[in-house]
């Protein structure tokens, strides 16, 4: 939330031979069992290929739902709000664990949800059991 957001694997990727795969599960709601794949104009056919081979059943409808909220900027939207209430969490966690947790400090982190805390080598303070 500090910082800019990690480049994917796929923008590093100068020569096409990175294959994006993702799902809307985490993004979205998990019921949703929907995943996309964002791959180099040269693999399409192939991928397009091995899914007729793999998948016979899709859905459709809730493809073009969510084809649909992606091309009106909905899922955008959704992400941007998603990401200040994670910070707003995200920054209460931090507040909360100076206090209720002494002897440990917040790991600097660039990316994701999570939130690490370190022991300070030598702190007489650190209670192991009471932060079990």
């Amino acid at each position: 939330f500090g910082a800019r957001p990690l480049d994917p694997l796929q923008r590093l990727d100068s020569e096409g031979r990175v294959v994006y795969v993702g799902t809307f599960s985490k993004t979205m709601l998990p019921a949703l069992r929907l995943g996309f794949v964002i791959a180099p104009p040269a693999l399409l056919h192939a991928l397009r290929h091995a899914k007729r081979l793999t998948d016979w059943h899709n859905d459709t409808v809730t493809q073009r739902a969510m084809a649909r909220f992606l091309d009106s900027g909905g899922f955008a939207r959704h992400l941007r709000s998603a990401t200040r209430v994670y910070e707003e969490r995200h920054a209460l966690l931090l507040r909360e664990a100076g206090g209720l947790l002494p002897g440990l400090e917040p790991v600097p982190s660039a990316a994701g949800l999570h939130l690490a805390l370190l022991a300070r080598a030598g702190d007489r303070h650190f209670d192991g059991a009471r932060i079990a």
